[in-house]
């Protein structure tokens, strides 16, 4: 009866076993096609970022030697979102201003052109969103700091 109960014993430990090492061996393929697409799609980053660069910097050589069509193929990549960070910046503020400051941005953007170095770290994209903000809270602070004259004392002036 021992004897039996040993075999049974053997026998269900050697089925753990290869249940085990196979399910090792499913683990270990699973693992190695994990690490196949995620370095497939590191690769493929990869493309699109050298694909960013080079279109940021083919922009950026569109606005040096051709301002006009450099300028518009800018607005036509980046313009609606740079308007949409400029309309979230100055939600209270009027139409006139929001434009005024959508054009500073790219007016700051073509006047600092030549500074801007485009690698894979930084792109067109970052450079005048970060204008855009920037541009955005110093018209809201221009305009906070100007006084408020009551009806009074602007009749007397």
């Amino acid at each position: 009866m021992k004897e039996r109960s040993l075999l049974r014993t053997v026998k269900m430990r050697q089925e753990v076993n290869e249940v085990r090492d196979d399910v090792t061996e499913e683990m270990k393929a699973k693992t190695q096609e994990e690490i196949k697409e995620k370095l497939q799609e590191d690769f493929r980053n990869i493309d699109r970022y050298a694909e960013n660069i080079d279109r940021d910097s083919e922009l950026l050589r569109l606005l040096s030697h051709h301002p006009e069509r450099g300028m518009e193929a800018i607005l036509d990549e980046y313009g609606a979102a740079v308007e949409t960070i400029c309309r979230n910046f100055l939600y209270d503020c009027s139409q006139e201003d929001r434009e005024e400051v959508v054009a500073d941005a790219f007016f700051k953007l073509w006047k600092y052109r030549e500074r801007i170095q485009i690698d894979e770290k930084s792109s067109l994209k970052m450079y005048l969103y970060q204008i855009a903000r920037n541009t955005a809270r110093d018209f809201r602070r221009k305009k906070n700091r100007q006084p408020v004259i009551s009806v009074e004392e602007a009749a007397l002036h």
